[in-house]
């Protein structure tokens, strides 16, 4: 403790002198780190503890770099804008391809009988290891991960809020979500019955009525 205080006189010993160590010593020399760090998640404080600095000298410096405050800014924006994009693909639902891998050398043994496959299981032992371990996709199946509606009614709290929201979290409307694709199979959740709310539509008590 009694090392944290004296590092933060001697910042302001040193400021006061024009100097400005932490910047010229630990925070310059390691931008690419930093920004690093922030583009993948990181908060001001988690530099700070990785940088081994105290937070009052990160703010002070911001402050002072106006290119490191913007960089700083620009390197936050990323994650950010990368969970925003991620909630909005659970808003509309994402689409995506499951593919089945199975080796290449028994795909093709599972097609032989008698003679010919132990002919065919003779060679094999024969070739290099990569050889007989390569994968060949056999099946591609279309998945659909569906609207999250939790995920729609805090999009719509935040960027629609005076349309969806009389008072707190409360809504003032319903939602319907579109699922493509989502009945007609066995199991599968049964279509509406009177025509006009699909499943995932939000219920009274998410309407705020």
């Amino acid at each position: 403790m009694c090392c944290l205080w004296g590092n933060m006189a001697d910042e302001k010993t040193e400021s006061k002198l024009g100097r400005t160590p932490a910047w010229e010593e630990i925070i310059q020399p390691r931008m690419k780190d930093i920004i690093g760090w922030l583009e993948s998640g990181m908060i001001d404080e988690d530099v700070c503890v990785m940088l081994g600095i105290h937070a009052a000298t990160w703010y002070r410096i911001k402050g002072e770099q106006d290119e490191f405050r913007e960089a700083v800014s620009r390197a936050k924006h990323i994650p950010n804008r990368k969970v925003t994009n991620a909630l909005f693909e659970r808003c509309l639902g994402v689409e995506y391809d499951e593919t089945t891998q199975e080796p290449l050398l028994s795909t093709i043994l599972s097609s032989l009988k008698g003679e010919d496959r132990e002919s065919v299981e003779a060679m094999i032992k024969k070739l290099p290891k990569a050889v007989r371990d390569a994968l060949v996709t056999t099946k591609v199946v279309r998945k659909l991960i569906p609207a999250d509606v939790p995920a729609i009614k805090f999009w719509l709290m935040n960027r629609e809020r005076k349309i969806w929201a009389k008072s707190g979290d409360e809504f003032s409307g319903n939602i319907t979500v579109n699922l493509p694709g989502m009945y007609g199979e066995k199991g599968d959740i049964p279509p509406p019955t009177d025509g006009k709310e699909l499943a995932g539509t939000a219920g009274p008590e998410d309407s705020g009525e």
